[in-house]
Formats: C-alpha cells, sequence, structure tokens
C-alpha cells in the first residue's frame, strides 16, 4: 500500500480488492436446479459475502437475506438488510416482483460496518457491487465480467485484451479509443477524502459485448459505508464476447 502525504492519497495493490477470508460455496454450480422458475427466497445467504473481508462484518442486530430469481439463461437477486429476528415475506407469485420486506433498511449497506480504515473502504466498495450482483448468472452478469487494474497476469487466454495492462501506455498499445486525456499515471486502486467523504476509486476492463475501460468512483457517508456509485467509460476497445 503506498501512501502519498501530500494529497493523502492511498493506492492498494489489486490484491486488497479480493476477499481475504475464505468462505467456501454452500451449493455446487448446479444449485439453480434447486429453484423453480420465477422468483424464490435464496438458498445462498449473502452475508458470506461479507464476511469474506476481514475489516467488515453485519450490524448486532440485523441480517442479510435474499430472493433469487431462475429462468434457465439468466438469474439474479435482490439482498434486503433486515431485523436479525425477522424473515423475509414469502412469494406469492413467482413471475411478479418479490415482495419488499416492511421493516427492511433502505439500503442494506446501512448494514455493514467496519473499522473505518481505508482498507475497509475499498472492501466496502467490492462488497456493494458483489451484494449488487448477488445470485446473478449467464446473461444477467455485468459487475461479474469487470476486470479490475492494473492486471499484470500472464495467464489469461482469451484475446490480446487480456494480455497484462499495468499502466495507461499499456492500453493505447491494445489500440484503446480513449474518451479522455484526464487519467493518472497509475490505474491502482485509490482512497482519499473529497469534502471530507471517504471515496474510493479504481479502474476496470469489461469485455462485454465491447471491450471497456471503466472508471468506478465511490463516495461513502461521513458516518457509515453507504455511498454513492458513479461509474464512467473512458474508453473502447474492439469487439467483446456474448453470452
Amino acid at each position: 500500500m503506498a501512501i502519498n502525504n501530500s494529497n493523502r492519497i492511498i493506492e492498494f495493490p489489486v490484491s486488497a480488492t479480493k476477499p481475504d477470508i475464505h468462505i467456501p460455496r454452500q451449493f455446487t454450480e448446479d444449485f439453480v436446479e434447486q429453484y423453480k422458475s420465477g422468483w424464490n427466497i435464496s438458498l445462498e445467504n449473502p452475508e458470506n459475502i461479507v464476511c469474506g473481508f476481514s475489516l467488515l462484518s453485519i450490524r448486532d442486530g440485523f441480517k442479510l437475506r435474499a430472493y433469487q430469481h431462475s429462468m434457465g439463461v439468466a438469474g439474479a437477486g435482490l439482498v434486503y438488510a433486515i431485523p436479525a429476528v425477522s424473515s423475509l415475506p414469502e412469494i406469492l407469485h413467482r413471475e411478479g416482483e418479490p415482495p419488499i420486506p416492511d421493516d427492511a433498511l433502505d439500503d442494506f449497506m446501512e448494514a455493514i460496518e467496519g473499522d473505518k480504515s481505508p482498507l475497509s473502504y475499498l472492501q466496502a466498495a467490492i462488497c456493494y457491487h458483489e451484494l449488487h450482483e448477488f445470485g446473478a448468472y449467464w446473461h444477467s452478469v455485468s459487475w461479474g465480467e469487470d476486470r479490475i487494474l492494473p492486471d499484470e497476469e500472464e495467464d489469461h487466454d482469451h484475446d490480446d485484451y487480456y494480455s497484462p495492462i499495468s499502466d495507461i501506455a499499456d492500453l493505447e498499445e491494445m489500440d484503446f479509443k480513449l474518451k479522455t486525456k484526464e487519467l493518472p499515471e497509475s490505474l491502482y486502486p485509490r482512497f482519499y477524502y473529497e469534502n471530507s467523504n471517504p471515496v474510493i476509486t479504481f479502474y476496470t476492463i469489461n469485455d462485454i459485448g465491447q471491450v471497456k475501460l471503466i472508471r468506478y468512483k465511490h463516495v461513502f457517508s461521513k458516518d457509515g459505508y453507504t455511498q454513492t456509485v458513479t461509474n464512467e467509460i473512458l474508453g473502447y476497445g474492439g469487439p467483446g464476447k456474448i453470452f
């Protein structure tokens, strides 16, 4: 982790965006076969995502639970933070929207707490995306195809856009059409303060449809882990994949 003392910018290695506690999946990849078509109460616990990050936890008195939608070629989930003594309402109509629990928090990130360290905010930013895409598979996946930069691994075997990317120069060599020149020299995930709010930014490559360079910005509340998230496409590469 590198710290820029003049601007209080903290840079993280990409490894810091990964869960640092191993939480085994509850079910195998064919668990979707256990669901009826349409909406179900999820058999998997979304809290396992939070528990995979050592600096985060679920607030006392609350729990995370989810609905799961399954329809063969795509799946999606909805996560809610509810009181620990509550349960999700049963689903009456599988093809309609599942019921919203009356006692759910407005934002499930309100139920997540941590030590307020820079790394905890990075972990919370990743948790935000993972929980929003909880239960997604196949055609419903978006964030799951994001590759956080810089990526210096040599073992990608898909196409040129999976070769190592350590800086902007690597993107230019791949004929990326950048929409802006306002890019930092470093692509590493960063933490800093903006108007006293903690901020996390990071860059990804996503190759669904067309290869894209994306900048994510997470602006956190001053007293918790709720956040406003924006993403901006900064450039395009070649054609991507369709699935």
